[in-house]
């Protein structure tokens, strides 16, 4: 099937792409901030903030496999491609006395 490599190509630069940018967000999430509002909180929430940068933090630590992962199995699925056919049909209408005009 022709352009099978590049469309591999294409889909695993998307996901890199995407999956890297997820990573900057995260990152500029968990920079040190000097957040004078997080001295107000009551210990719940300061333990719903941990878990939250604890969740942030382990998910940063996966996108890298993420990244392989998806890469991978994109090129798999453009390793062999098969061509599929797909019946069509088309319909003509034509008005009664056979007159187009």
């Amino acid at each position: 099937m022709p352009g099978a490599p590049e469309k591999a190509d294409q889909e695993s630069d998307a996901i890199t792409g995407v999956l890297t940018e997820l990573r900057q967000v995260i990152e500029a999430e968990l920079a040190p901030k000097d957040d004078p509002q997080q001295q107000l909180f009551n210990p719940d929430e300061r333990r719903q903030y941990d878990r939250d940068v604890d969740a942030l933090n382990a998910r940063l630590e996966r996108i890298p496999d993420d990244i392989e992962r998806e890469t991978a199995a994109i090129r798999r699925r453009y390793a062999d491609p098969a061509p599929r056919l797909f019946p069509a049909t088309i319909t003509l209408l034509v008005p009664e006395g056979g007159r187009l005009g």
